[in-house]
């Protein structure tokens, strides 16, 4: 099978990054119903970049608070508070 041949649906994929549109755009679409952010606007914002992804460095993903470890606050100001988090 050549490597611009998608092994699960037959279909041309990106042979560089060794993605497929069609089946990864299927799988974000039903996990959808699996996670929230708690806000609309977020959650269709991160939805809409996982179905228009071309390749796995375009995707962002939501992760819950709950899943980091060794939470530390490492700045403050006027915009909001950063931390740094082991995933």
């Amino acid at each position: 099978m050549s490597d611009e041949i998608c092994p699960e649906c037959n279909q041309e994929w990106n042979k560089y990054s060794l993605w497929c549109k069609p089946c990864n755009s299927k799988r974000f679409q039903n996990d959808f119903n699996n996670w929230t952010s708690g806000n609309d606007k977020i959650d269709k914002f991160i939805q809409d970049t996982q179905l228009n992804a071309n390749n796995g460095w375009h995707v962002i993903e939501w992760i819950p608070y709950d899943r980091f470890k060794d939470v530390k606050q490492i700045g403050k100001g006027g915009f909001g508070t950063i931390h740094y988090a082991s995933p």
